[in-house]
């Protein structure tokens, strides 16, 4: 809904250099917060010469806009009302030279419009650039969506103002990622992202060379088996009512999370399939036009992540056509509501009473809203005249709406408000002051002047239809209105309004389309406020309406037998029968300790647990049945609840309580399972089995207590069945025992075999035009009847393409310029859709101009076989893919494997051994297929692989150098050396232009190569690997300059650098010498050139210092510093202005030598010979330090450098003398793997690097032997239960297995690494010897068999000191809030419902609000925890063992710090 880049045609001029938007100030008290509605902005003017408006808002916030234009010296104001999905809109230009002022409000579901946004411009002369801006730009909230396990969306807001550009910086494995941002943009896609890995994003906002911010964010990538840290959505119940001759009215309830939109599927009389497509915040809807007395199935979808959930089911049918009223000369008086009153009011109900002006209703329905939010009804009796309405919360306020039912017709409403009473007044009934009745003109006030209340729009309803009007009326239940308007879209989607006077309660509108469907929305005004929309759908008549045969009256439903099937100490189980036709729903009612009880039930179901009752009381149960708007019944029973369980007495006391034994499969036929099961001990009164059918209905079979087997029949032919067994004793249900039972297949004829069920790959467009766009599809599974393509067109009307059976591809015609499209394909078998897949498109805009040269892909190899896996790698020669996707076939059919743009190689697996394989590489751009590259590759067989084990060949080596063979402008020659052993082959990589990583695979024979392709005049780093078996061995590099381009080359190419040079960026920094007071840095710029280079650093004063470079420079000595001091050293590059970076290292000065200079310069004066390096090995590693040695074949070294990255991705040194040839690096992590990179300088020349890679030693180095787990242990949450000025203590869980030993890590004040040990039976600690008010990111690993987990990671603060100073201010800023926040508080736990598998719990917080909270437990299999959303103030944990006591702890989370617990106990079911 956010995205309407295709709506309206491309923008024909350049837009504002610098619109202004401010937030209005009229209205302070309904600002909304600054990420919901922001950047209200003009983008230029289209070709009619109309003003094109555009804004950002947050998805499902707005059900509509109001976007006003002001001209102070012109006509009228210009207002329209817009869908809350539409991001742009035209409005007519302003006159040249004239001020204006547009104004945006945002209108939520509530109806209360958010504060406006103000934009304010001045038309120059040739009308086409808005003002400059009144108010510099700022930076709003930065959010983290769509996270998978690889990767994460962000999102971030700017109330006001516009940024130039952006940069978001964060630390993964390697090193700080910089990602820039164009200007314009309001979100990006962060990839490749590491699983398990907590992030930390930091976005600025960059204007001209002014950086603003930062905005923080943070997020941990979870592992797609991990829960989603977001509610997914749920549809709740189904129902159909309001039934016409030509309608049925839709409504559905979604009681968890949200849905971008809903599908409604149907038949009509003739059994063709129809499809009504329906917006997400919309839970209802009218189906129209339908046939008279006609039964219809409804399926509703919810779509939500392009991900379809359902479906709900229920059926309904349309009224029979009004008969001849020759018929009916007298027909019966039309019921009238009267007054509704409230005749009392207690703390959680209201006793209300109304009046029947005239005739009789057959029942009554009061409907309110709870406390949150949820819809309510209560159904009443038609000879009844009061209700009492229990469970409300004291002291609230309450809309109460009572409708009267008769016939199929809803009258209605009346409605009053109320307030129940306070807490401390029980059973009194309210004064006049207490609740607010529906004023009535004809009775005067006699109580004091109050200030008028706002007024309020009640229901809108159409009461008339014609083929060219309708009639519409609506309630006003407080207040009065200076008038209305009522808005709708005429037929070719141009917006009406008609005005209409307040003291009128209805309208007709004429000039209406025949058989048409119109939204009708309708607003009142008051003071100059607008209040709504209320809106309804109403659907004019045909033309001639066909007078069909007289319809067979439909059958009328009848309740059957109302029984209790189960009892526990708070519940009844209850079943029912229909035996002739079908209701919308069903009530149960009963009298409980607080008064009458309702409980809903959908018309699907035959059977209900009623929850919360109290022990040993016996209750009689109501059943009615809901059918067409009448209530039918009741059927009763009487239940009583089990006792209160209590100490089981002798069993010599009474007879065993009967036990179920086992439920076993006997038989499976392709209709029928049959169960047979034993009873060990007692006897039953009966048996129930229970299952659902395919489309998820439940059945019931009752068998005898004789009977120890059954036959299910009626059952569907391979399918799977989850059969539940309940033995029935003395009014209570015992068990059930399950099994799974799998029905046997229709048998095949003698020769074919079952068809296979068939399965859609992989949409994708091969090709855009202007107006078409083509698809392709794979079905790599059976054979469908046909497909179909459906999308919508710019109507929003769904269009349909059909395709046959042998086709695989179609172009979708007809389509608009610069549109985006999405494209659903159905696979279509026995008349069903079977499946869909998906895709974007957006058609080419007119006269476009070409994008330049097109991607291209190069070569593709397979090499690194063993026996269940290939390698492959590819080239790109020219451009970029977005994608790549790889293609082949195994004995199980096609298989696909889709690779990230940046990535050259992949390793498919699990393949078959001694097998050959066709692979085909596609490269995507834009939904668009490129290639394919095709290579062939074999796995070895395992018997190969076996023998070539026997042998232990000597293991391969590399030599010491990749050397510089020959340089051209365009390629670098390599040689190098094998002195041991033999390898499969080599790989050479190294990063284009563009920072991409190529890979030149190389036979094993070889032993030099060229690698060409490259770009004159540019830096690489060659980096050269052999691969034996499986293994790979390496790398050994070398740096290589290509020569410039000839220059009678560039003379007679301009054409080639014509382009405009692409925007540069910045490479890695890296530390090229150290010395006491100087660091020399050297860097790259990987693409383009800058102007020039800026140097950041912080002394050790705390000042920062600047350094500019000019911009053909790429390194610096930085001096006058501090021996021994780390130093964080930013680069930015300039390029026309704008800065680009910062690119980071950090890098510390050398200690001050004790010995003078003389001495060195001495010793090497006696070293004529360049010195060489020979080999670097690791002697020894430690949980926390690796010890290194080198040799020196020839020469002397001035001093040693050895640089790694730690466990953060930053970069360090470690300066070593030149007499020396070993060193211990200290300050690592346990079971960490390091690269270390020797480099030596000799008269201020680099040598090397050598690399080797160590691996420091696990924390415990002898795992415990007792008690080997067969589950991997896991680390759930960790959190900071306590602080003080100088410590932090934490506590954590392991929901699984357990740990030998913890450590907690952590940086001090300097940044110095620090390491707490903790013993594997503790889940607490407190570290100590902080700094007070510092925050503190720790880490927290668990270590078991030598294996690290983790980490789990949270950030605490400690306090301040008693004294805090006034100039201490943090550097992040945080968002704003009240300067003494309200401490949270938890209140009671209670249990509020139980069953043999889960308890639900219900809290209260009493004052302050908390960010979250978990449910901590211990189960079966150790601690368990659950976590729950800071809004919610209940929850159901699930998994638990049936009759087993659990003690529930309730903590709340608020800042990093823990609250509570709340602590209850609750018992499960039997």
């Amino acid at each position: 809904g956010s995205s309407l880049s295709g709506l309206m045609g491309a923008t024909d001029e350049p837009p504002p250099s610098g619109p202004s938007t401010t937030q209005g100030a009229q209205a302070p008290v309904l600002q909304q917060r600054p990420q919901e509605l922001a950047e209200l902005r003009v983008l230029g003017k289209d070709k009619t010469g109309r003003l094109r408006v555009a804004w950002t808002a947050q998805p499902d916030t707005f059900t509509h806009f109001q976007l006003r234009l002001r001209v102070p010296e012109g006509p009228g104001a210009h207002e329209e009302l817009l869908p809350g999905d539409v991001r742009q809109a035209l409005v007519p230009s302003p006159p040249p030279e004239s001020p204006y002022e547009l104004s945006l409000r945002g209108i939520p579901p509530d109806g209360e419009p958010s504060a406006p946004l103000i934009y304010q411009g001045i038309m120059d002369k040739d009308g086409e650039k808005p003002g400059k801006p009144l108010a510099p730009p700022r930076l709003g909230k930065l959010t983290v969506t769509d996270v998978t396990s690889d990767s994460l969306l962000l999102h971030w807001t700017v109330p006001e103002g516009e940024f130039d550009s952006f940069v978001i910086q964060y630390k993964d494995r390697d090193r700080p990622q910089v990602v820039p941002v164009e200007g314009p943009q309001r979100s990006a896609l962060i990839s490749n992202l590491d699983v398990g890995r907590k992030y930390k994003f930091v976005l600025y906002g960059l204007v001209g060379k002014k950086r603003h911010g930062p905005l923080v964010a943070e997020a941990k990538i979870l592992s797609q088996t991990d829960p989603n840290p977001v509610t997914p959505p749920r549809l709740g119940k189904l129902w159909v009512t309001d039934p016409t001759p030509d309608s049925l009215h839709l409504s559905w309830t979604v009681p968890e999370g949200q849905f971008d939109s809903f599908v409604v599927q149907y038949r009509d009389r003739d059994g063709r399939p129809q499809v009504v497509p329906v917006e997400g915040p919309e839970r209802s809807i009218i189906i129209s036009p339908l046939d008279p007395d006609h039964k219809y199935r409804f399926t509703l979808f919810g779509i939500a992540n392009k991900k379809r959930h359902g479906p709900l089911t229920a059926d309904g049918t349309t009224a029979p056509e009004k008969k001849e009223e020759s018929r009916h000369p007298e027909p019966p008086e039309r019921p009238l509501l009267g007054e509704l009153t409230v005749a009392g009011a207690t703390a959680d109900s209201l006793r209300l009473s109304w009046t029947v002006a005239q005739g009789s209703f057959d029942s009554f329905v009061v409907q309110y809203k709870d406390a949150q939010g949820r819809p309510q009804a209560v159904p009443v009796r038609g000879d009844e005249n009061e209700v009492a309405i229990p469970g409300l919360e004291p002291d609230r306020k309450y809309k109460m709406n009572l409708y009267g039912l008769h016939g199929r017709q809803r009258m209605g409403p009346v409605s009053v408000v109320a307030t129940t009473a306070p807490q401390e007044v029980l059973d009194e009934t309210p004064s006049a002051t207490e609740m607010e009745e529906t004023p009535s003109p004809t009775e005067p006030s006699t109580e004091a002047p109050e200030p008028p209340k706002k007024p309020l729009l009640g229901e809108l309803m159409v009461t008339g239809s014609s083929p060219d009007s309708l009639s519409l009326s609506w309630t006003v239940p407080q207040g009065h209105f200076d008038s209305f308007t009522v808005q709708y879209r005429d037929g070719d989607g141009q917006p009406r309004v008609v005005r209409v006077p307040g003291n009128e309660d209805g309208v007709t509108i004429s000039g209406l389309e025949p058989d048409h469907k119109y939204k009708m929305n309708l607003y009142g005004f008051h003071d100059r406020q607008r209040v709504g929309p209320v809106s309804v759908i109403g659907v004019t008549k045909v033309e001639e309406t066909p007078s069909p045969t007289e319809p067979k009256p439909p059958e009328e439903p009848l309740l059957g037998e109302l029984t209790v099937t189960g009892s526990s100490p708070d519940s009844l189980s209850l079943s029912w029968t229909v035996p002739q036709g079908y209701f919308d729903s069903f009530t149960i009612q009963y009298k409980g300790g607080d008064g009458p009880q309702v409980v809903r039930v959908g018309g699907e179901e035959t059977e209900v647990t009623v929850g919360g009752l109290e022990p040993g009381r016996k209750y009689k149960m109501n059943l009615y049945g809901l059918h067409g708007g009448r209530r039918v019944g009741p059927a009763s029973t009487v239940g009583v609840t089990a006792p209160q369980a209590e100490e089981t007495p002798p069993a010599t006391e009474r007879p065993k309580e009967p036990r179920l034994g086992e439920l076993t499969v006997t038989d499976v036929t392709p209709n029928s399972v049959g169960l047979v099961w034993t009873v060990p001990e007692g006897q039953f009164d009966s048996f129930v089995i229970q299952y659902k059918d395919r489309d998820g209905q439940p059945h019931v079979v009752p068998v005898a207590a004789d009977q120890r087997e059954a036959t299910v029949s009626g059952l569907e032919p391979e399918h799977k069945y989850r059969m539940n067994m309940y033995g029935l004793h003395g009014g209570q249900r015992v068990g059930p025992l399950s099994v799974v039972a799998l029905t046997a297949p229709v048998p095949p004829a003698p020769v074919t075999e079952p068809p296979v069920e068939p399965r859609l790959g992989e949409l994708t467009v091969t090709d855009v035009t202007p107006d078409s766009v083509g698809l392709s599809w794979t079905v790599p599974e059976g054979e469908f009847d046909s497909f179909l393509v459906q999308y919508k067109d710019r109507d929003g009307q769904p269009q349909v393409v059909p395709v046959a059976a042998d086709q695989r591809e179609v172009t979708v015609p007809g389509l608009e310029p610069s549109r985006k499209y999405k494209f659903l394909l159905f696979g279509i078998q026995d008349g069903k859709r079977r499946s869909a897949v998906s895709v974007e498109a957006k058609t080419v805009g007119r006269g476009d101009a070409s994008p330049g040269a097109p991607p291209r892909l190069g070569e593709l190899w397979v090499t690194d076989p063993t026996p269940d896996s290939l390698h492959l790698s590819w080239t790109v020669p020219e451009g970029h893919f977005d994608s790549f996707v790889v293609q082949f076939k195994d004995r199980d059919g096609p298989h696909v494997v889709s690779v990230e743009g940046h990535e050259r190689s992949v390793t498919i697996s699990p393949l078959d051994s001694g097998r050959k394989y066709r692979f085909l590489v596609y490269g995507l751009l834009g939904k668009r297929r490129h290639g394919p590259l095709t290579a062939e590759g074999t796995t070895e067989t395992r018997r190969a692989v076996a023998e070539a084990g026997t042998k232990s060949p000597s293991k391969p080596r590399l030599g010491e150098e990749l050397q510089v063979t020959s340089v051209t402008s365009d390629s670098v020659g390599l040689s190098w050396t094998v002195p041991e052993g033999h390898f499969d082959s080599f790989v050479i990589q190294y990063r284009d232009r563009d920072g991409q990583p190529q890979v030149v695979p190389v036979e094993g024979s070889h032993r030099e190569v060229s690698v060409s392709g490259l770009d004159p005049a540019r830096r690489y780093k060659l980096l050269l690997y052999g691969l034996s078996r499986d293994k790979r061995v390496g790398p050994i590099s070398a740096i290589a300059v290509t020569e410039p381009a000839p220059r009678e080359e560039i003379e007679a190419e301009p054409a080639t650098f014509s382009p405009p040079a692409s925007e540069p960026r910045l490479g890695e920094v890296t530390l090229e010498e150290a010395t006491p007071h100087s660091l020399h840095l050297s860097w790259m710029a990987t693409e383009g050139e800058f102007d020039s280079f800026k140097v950041q650093y912080t002394d050790e004063d705390g000042q920062l210092q600047e350094v500019n470079v000019e911009g053909n420079q790429h390194d610096i000595t930085i001096s006058d510093l501090e021996s021994d001091h780390r130093y964080l050293v930013s680069l930015y590059g300039f390029h026309d202005g704008q800065p680009v970076g910062p690119a980071h290292i950090e890098a510390m000065t050398a200690p001050r030598e004790e010995d003078d200079e003389p001495s060195e310069s001495l010793s090497t004066t006696q070293t004529p010979s360049t010195p060489r390096l020979g080999e670097l090995a690791v002697k020894d590693a430690t949980p926390d330090s690796l010890s290194l040695s080198w040799t020196i074949p020839e020469g002397q070294f001035d001093h040693f450098l050895i640089q790694f990255k730690n466990g953060d991705g930053q970069p360090k040194a470690v300066r070593v003398p030149g007499d020396e040839d070993e060193v211990t690096i200290s300050g690592l992590e346990p079971d960490y793997k390091y690269k270390m990179n020797l480099y030596g300088f000799h008269d201020r020349q680099r040598v090397g690097p050598i690399s080797v890679i160590g691996v420091t030693t696990a924390e415990e180095e002898t795992p415990s032997p007792t008690e080997p787990s067969t589950e991997e242990p896991l680390l759930e949450e960790l959190t900071v239960t306590g602080s003080s000025p100088d410590s932090l203590s934490l506590s954590w869980t392991v929901p699984q297995g357990h740990f030998d030993s913890f450590t907690v890590q952590y940086k001090n004040g300097d940044g110095q690494p620090k390491v707490v040990r903790v013993p594997g039976h503790d889940n607490e600690v407190t570290i100590s010897g902080l700094e007070p008010d510092h925050k503190y990111k720790m880490n927290l690993y668990g270590f078991h068999d030598r294996q690290r987990v983790g980490p789990v990671s949270v950030i605490g603060v400690t306090k301040m000191e008693e004294t805090p100073s006034p100039t201490e201010v943090e550097e992040t800023p945080s968002p704003t809030e009240p300067k003494t926040p309200e401490e949270p508080l938890l209140g009671e736990l209670t249990v509020t419902g139980s069953s043999p598998d889960s308890l639900s719990l219900s809290w209260t917080v009493p004052q302050g609000h908390f960010d979250s909270f978990t449910v901590q437990y211990k189960g079966g299999d150790g601690p368990q925890v659950v976590r729950v959303r800071g809004e919610e103030t209940e929850v159901t944990v699930g998994g638990l063992e049936p009759g087993r006591k659990y003690k529930m702890n309730l903590y709340g989370l608020h800042g990093g710090r823990r609250v509570g617990p709340a602590s209850t106990v609750g018992v499960t079911g039997e």
